[in-house]
């Protein structure tokens, strides 16, 4: 499900990133640190052209570790240090890197430079990282992480526990490709739990540089399917509504059931609130209804504008299909003044 832009719209000059419903809710933390793909500063898995020696530590990268680069030298029993494109593979790992420490019996490894870590759920490149190549718990520093087609995401550290939690620290997300994105949210420190909910704190987004919302401590729902909580925020800047920064809110009620809350905030044109409702009486059969309220209050303009729809669907068997719509709009300019867009 896709809940399309709210807010007045159809006016040329607004710039804004948009938030891209629930998809982006219960999916973003999860694709990001499961599920990026981030091409590091330099390839370290890729052969370089001319003749090079390569160096192999045996096993056959499944049931055992192999480890191959331009150079490995044994330093102590077992413990092995390789330099120069080294590629590490175990099982489902994959680890690529400038220098690589792998203590062997204890399946143990230390890597630096152009960190590239691949598993079967993604890839995350890092500065540096330590991990058991048996448990897969490990840490890795200055993490980045790209997720097509928009999703963005660094941190200072992320520690895996394990498949399925994870601990990251000084984390910044953002969809926007700008240098300096529309919009970004922070926080000091998060507990994933994959298919699950992420625990973040001291949570704040930003607006381009302008911090606009601050929270000690935020519940955001990453599971597979629908689920309840705050959907990801757009922001944007019109030549006639000033800054444009809306926000929303998924619940669900019912398997057949949910709605979505709508707080928006126009720097020049007042305050909004929505509602849209959407039900599944029956297999053939569906719901939708849509609220929205616009309020000013100046001195100027004391103005309250609204729209409400309401329409029923239902398809029988036989071929007939009933279809029921009302409509209430404040005033007849309502349309040419907002276009308001909740599509599915």
């Amino acid at each position: 499900m896709r809940l399309g832009t709210r807010g007045p719209a159809g006016e040329s000059g607004v710039v804004r990133c948009e938030r891209h419903g629930l998809v982006a809710t219960v999916t973003a933390l999860l694709l990001v640190l499961m599920s990026s793909a981030v091409p590091a500063q330099q390839e370290a898995g890729v052969e370089p052209e001319g003749n090079i020696e390569w160096m192999k530590l045996g096993g056959d990268g499944k049931s055992q570790p192999s480890l191959s680069a331009r150079s490995i030298v044994e330093q102590e029993k077992g413990v092995y240090l390789a330099e120069g494109y080294v590629d590490l593979r175990y099982g489902n790992i994959r680890l690529q890197a400038d220098w690589v420490l792998f203590d062997r019996p204890n399946n143990h490894v230390e890597a630096k430079g152009n960190v590239v870590l691949d598993q079967e759920s993604g890839t995350l490149s890092a500065s540096r990282m330590e991990m058991s190549l048996e448990t897969g718990k490990g840490t890795l520093w200055e993490v980045t992480g790209f997720q097509p087609p928009e999703y963005h995401f660094r941190a200072q550290r992320m520690e895996r526990i394990d498949d399925t939690h994870y601990k990251i620290y000084d984390a910044e997300f953002t969809t926007c490709t700008q240098p300096t994105p529309y919009w970004s949210f922070r926080f000091k420190k998060g507990h994933i739990h994959v298919n699950n909910y992420a625990h973040l704190i001291n949570v704040r987004f930003r607006a381009s540089k302008v911090p606009v919302f601050y929270s000690p401590y935020v519940v955001w729902p990453i599971k597979g399917d629908r689920a309840t909580g705050f959907l990801l925020a757009e922001w944007g800047v019109s030549g006639t509504r000033g800054t444009v920064v809306n926000t929303a809110f998924f619940w669900v009620l019912r398997r057949n059931m949910d709605a979505t809350f709508f707080y928006d905030f126009y720097s020049d044109a007042g305050s909004g609130l929505g509602l849209e409702y959407r039900w599944l009486p029956s297999e053939n059969g569906n719901v939708h209804l849509t609220a929205y309220e616009l309020t000013r209050d100046t001195d100027e303009d004391r103005s309250r504008r609204y729209k409400v729809a309401l329409q029923g669907k239902q398809h029988f068997r036989s071929g007939w299909k009933l279809i029921s719509q009302f409509s209430l709009v404040s005033d007849s300019d309502y349309y040419n003044d907002f276009e308001r867009d909740f599509s599915l």
